[in-house]
C-alpha cells in the first residue's frame, strides 16, 4: 500500500490469477477518492510491504490521494507458476524467506516508504537496541547455569545422587574398615566411616562456597549454579547426618538401650536435640529460602554459607584421635588449634563478613547494614549463630583443658 508500489520493502502477492475486486469493495474506494486497480496476469506488479509493524502505524491522514493495489491470489496452472518463477528470477526479484536483493532500488524504497509513512527509522532503532540488549544479557544468563524454570528434572537427578552418594560411602567405608582392620569392633567402623563421610560433605560445600563466593562480585544480583544445586545435595545428606548420628549413638550405647527401642530414640533426641534441631532447621527453613523466597539475589551469601563447614573436617578428627586413645598427642594439640581458628573464622566472623560485604556493595557502615535488609534476614542469621556460639564455647573450654591442665589431670 502506498504511492509508488514499488516502494514497500515485502511483496504481498504469489502467482495465481488475478481477480476483480467485490463490488461493495470498489465502491467503498471510489467514494473516498481513490483508485481501484485490477492487474492482469502478463502485468502483475509485485508489491510489497513494510517489513516491521512499526512502519504500519501512519496515521490516517497521510494516506489521502493515495492508490491502493488490492491483489487477491488464486492457484493458477502450472505453465502460469513456472513462467512467473522465471519471470521475477530474470529480473532479480527474490523469492519469499530467501536472500536479500541487491540493488540500487532497495535503499530508494525504503527511504520513499519511510518518508511516506513517518516512524519506520524509530522503529528498526527501538528493535535494534533491544536486540543489542538480550546480547549484553545472554553472557549474565549463561553464568547463571540451569535454568529454573526447568528445574524439575535436574532436581530430582541431584536428589537421587546425592540419597546414593552419602549411605553409598559411608557404608563402604564401614565395610572396608571391618576387613582391613578385624580387631576393631562393629562400632569403631561405624563411628569412623560416619567421621570420613561428614568429612567429605564438608570438602564438598567448603569447595562449592569458595567457587561462588570468588565468583560473585556483585554481592546482590551475581548467579552462580552451585548455589542453587548444592542445597538439592545438603538435602539427603541432612536427612542421613540424622540417622547415622542415632547409629553411632546406639553403637556407642548398645550395653544400655536396645535397638530401635523407643526409650533409646529419646535417648538419642535429648543428648543431641540441638544437633538435631539444626538439621530440621535447615530443611524446614533454609532450604525454601535459598531454592525460592529469594528469588535470583544472594547467591553470594549462599556460598558463604556454604564455607562455614571448613571446620568440620577438623572437628571429624579430633573425634577420631579420641576414639583411638589418641587425645595426647601433639597431633591433637595441633588439631584442637585448627579447630578452634577455622571455627572461629568460618563460623563465628562469617556473619559479620557477610554484613561487611553487603554494606560494602550499598555504600552503608557494617552497624546500619541490619536495618537495610528485609528483616528475616536478621531473623534466619540470629538462628544460625546461636548454636556457633554454643559450640564455640564447648571447644573453648575443651581446648582450654587440653592446653592449661596437667598430663596427670589428663590421666584423671
Amino acid at each position: 500500500m502506498g504511492s509508488n508500489p514499488s516502494s514497500a520493502t515485502r511483496r504481498l502477492g504469489d502467482w495465481g490469477q488475478v481477480t476483480s475486486l467485490p463490488p461493495c469493495l470498489s465502491s467503498l474506494i471510489c467514494q473516498m477518492g481513490m483508485k481501484t486497480v485490477s492487474p492482469t496476469w502478463d502485468s502483475l506488479i509485485p508489491l510489497r510491504l513494510p517489513r516491521r509493524l512499526e512502519q504500519c502505524s501512519a496515521h490516517s491522514k497521510r494516506f489521502t490521494n493515495t492508490n491502493i493495489i488490492i491483489i487477491i491470489t488464486a492457484e493458477g496452472t502450472e505453465a502460469q507458476r513456472s513462467d512467473w518463477r522465471q519471470g521475477r528470477s530474470l529480473s532479480g526479484a527474490r523469492q519469499p524467506g530467501r536472500g536479500r536483493r541487491a540493488g540500487p532500488g532497495r535503499g530508494r524504497a525504503r527511504a520513499a516508504w519511510a518518508g511516506h509513512v513517518g516512524g519506520g527509522g524509530a522503529g528498526r532503532g527501538r528493535a535494534g537496541r533491544g536486540r543489542a540488549r538480550q546480547r549484553e544479557r545472554a553472557p549474565e544468563l549463561g553464568r547463571a547455569g540451569p535454568g529454573r524454570a526447568g528445574q524439575g528434572s535436574p532436581m530430582v537427578r541431584t536428589l537421587a545422587l546425592a540419597s546414593l552418594f552419602f549411605p553409598g560411602l559411608f557404608a563402604l567405608g564401614a565395610l572396608g574398615l571391618r576387613r582391613a582392620l578385624p580387631r576393631w569392633t562393629v562400632a569403631d567402623c561405624v563411628l569412623v566411616s560416619a567421621r570420613f563421610v561428614s568429612s567429605v560433605q564438608a570438602v564438598l560445600a567448603t569447595v562449592s562456597g569458595l567457587i561462588i563466593v570468588s565468583s560473585c562480585t556483585n554481592v546482590i544480583t551475581h548467579r552462580h549454579w552451585l548455589a542453587h544445586e548444592y542445597v538439592w545435595v545438603l538435602i539427603p545428606y541432612m536427612i542421613y547426618d540424622t540417622l547415622v548420628m542415632y547409629l553411632c549413638y546406639w553403637c556407642k550405647n548398645s550395653d544400655q538401650d536396645q535397638k530401635y527401642s523407643l526409650s533409646s530414640i529419646k535417648n538419642f533426641l535429648r543428648k543431641e536435640r540441638l544437633m538435631v534441631v539444626h538439621h530440621v532447621f535447615i530443611l524446614v527453613v533454609l532450604v525454601p529460602i535459598a531454592q525460592y523466597l529469594r528469588g535470583e539475589l544472594g547467591d553470594f551469601f549462599v556460598g558463604c554459607i556454604f564455607t562455614a563447614e571448613l571446620s568440620t573436617p577438623f572437628v571429624s578428627l579430633g573425634k577420631v584421635l579420641i576414639q583411638l586413645k589418641l587425645q595426647h598427642t601433639l597431633l591433637h594439640k595441633v588439631n584442637a588449634g585448627l579447630i578452634l581458628v577455622t571455627f572461629f573464622t568460618c563460623r563465628i566472623l562469617l556473619f559479620p563478613f557477610m554484613y561487611w560485604s553487603y554494606g560494602r556493595q550499598q555504600g552503608l557502615p557494617l552497624l546500619q547494614v541490619p536495618f537495610h535488609i528485609p528483616f528475616f534476614c536478621n531473623v534466619a542469621n540470629a538462628f544460625l549463630i546461636a548454636p556457633q556460639l554454643y559450640w564455640f564455647k564447648l571447644i573453648c573450654k575443651k581446648g582450654a583443658r587440653l592446653f592449661g591442665s596437667s598430663p596427670g589431670s589428663k590421666e584423671r
